[in-house]
């Protein structure tokens, strides 16, 4: 299950067999809209259902892996020293706590949920999946600047969260070094946030 946000990533990755938008504006606005994403959700009996939380915890995450009928659920029981109110809707809710490691990597901090199945996450290489068309797309954006530089590198300056963001200045400064130093091609994108 994957919200607006996340769900045009994940299509197409070869290890989802089945990937369900939760798009709770469409959902809410939508006379049975509800009603239908439950149906959907039902429709699959799933054994597992795990609600990785990072910085925040969420109620909807929560009750969506309930009304998945997952017959185990692992989710936030307690997320860096605060109680979850909804771990109640888990049958295995999971202290999370990184006040000792605070520059743990990302995905290994949603990967640190699945402990009570003996799972650890390894640091990447992680793989994205990039349908055919989206290929050409950035095939046809970057060729132009290949004949002209060694390397093509891509810069995503932002982060949703104020205390994520790298200053401005260190990503003019990095841009500065990569194109005009060393003559690299030089890619900036950007997302709605």
């Amino acid at each position: 299950v994957a919200s607006p946000v996340n769900h045009d990533m994940m299509v197409g990755h070869p290890w989802l067999s089945n990937l369900l938008l939760y798009d709770k504006r469409a959902i809410l606005s939508s006379q049975g809209g509800l009603l239908r994403f439950i149906r959907q959700l039902r429709s699959v009996s799933y054994d597992l259902a795990v609600v990785p939380a990072t910085v925040s915890v969420s109620l909807t995450s929560g009750l969506i892996a309930r009304l998945s009928g997952a017959t185990v659920r692992i989710g936030p029981g307690r997320l860096e020293h605060r109680d979850n109110a909804s771990k109640f809707l888990f049958t295995h809710p999971v202290d999370l706590d990184w006040s000792r490691t605070p520059a743990r990597h990302q995905s290994l901090r949603n990967a640190d949920i699945m402990a009570p199945l003996g799972l650890e996450c390894a640091e990447g290489p992680y793989l994205l999946s990039v349908l055919p068309d989206e290929d050409a797309h950035a095939a046809r954006l970057l060729d132009p600047l290949r004949s002209d530089h060694p390397r093509i590198f891509g810069i995503h300056p932002g982060a949703a969260k104020p205390g994520n963001r790298w200053p401005v200045e260190h990503f003019a400064q990095l841009a500065y070094l990569l194109h005009a130093e060393y003559r690299n091609g030089l890619v900036v994108t950007l997302g709605p946030k």
